[in-house]
C-alpha cells in the first residue's frame, strides 16, 4: 500500500500528500471517486500503527456516516441499512421491486404530484453512488449493526 510504505520512508513526518500518491489516484477511474477519501485517510493515519486496520476503521466509519446522511435525508424506513449493505455486497442497486419499496417512506398514492417516483429515483441515485464510491473498499458486512 503506498500510505503504508510512504509513512516508513517518511518516518510520519511528512503530511503532505506525495505526488506518487496523487497520481496513482488520478490515474485509476476506478479511484477518482475516492480521492478524498483516500486523501483524508492518508492526513488522518498514525505514524506508528497499522494501516490496514486503520484504513478498514476508517472506511467503515465513513460508510457508516453517509449511509447514515442518506437515511435522514429521505426519512427511510427501518430495514434500509440492511439493503443498502445488500446493495454494496451485490455491486448493484435495483430500482424496483419489494426490498426497494419497503424503505422508501410512505407516500400518497394518488394526487401526490408524482412526489413518490422522485424519491424513488432520488434514493436510487444516492444508494448507486454510496455503493459506487464504497465499492472494493473494506469488508462489506462487518459494520451493520
Amino acid at each position: 500500500m503506498l500510505v503504508e510504505r510512504h509513512r516508513v520512508e517518511n518516518e510520519g513526518g511528512d503530511r503532505e500528500i506525495p505526488v506518487e500518491i496523487s497520481r496513482a489516484l488520478a490515474a485509476s477511474p476506478s479511484l477518482r471517486g475516492k480521492r478524498d477519501l483516500i486523501e483524508e485517510f492518508y492526513c488522518r493515519v498514525s505514524a506508528h500503527g497499522d494501516v490496514t486496520r486503520e484504513f478498514k476503521d476508517f472506511i467503515d466509519e465513513r460508510r457508516d456516516r453517509e449511509l447514515t446522511e442518506i437515511i435522514e435525508r429521505y426519512r427511510l424506513k427501518s430495514g434500509a441499512r440492511e439493503f443498502a449493505f445488500g446493495c454494496l455486497r451485490d455491486n448493484y442497486v435495483p430500482s424496483e421491486g419489494a426490498g426497494l419499496a419497503d424503505i422508501l417512506p410512505p407516500a400518497r398514492r394518488f394526487g401526490g404530484g408524482g412526489a413518490s417516483a422522485v424519491t424513488r429515483e432520488n434514493v436510487v441515485n444516492e444508494l448507486t453512488k454510496w455503493v459506487e464510491r464504497f465499492r472494493n473498499l473494506g469488508e462489506v458486512g462487518l459494520s451493520q449493526e
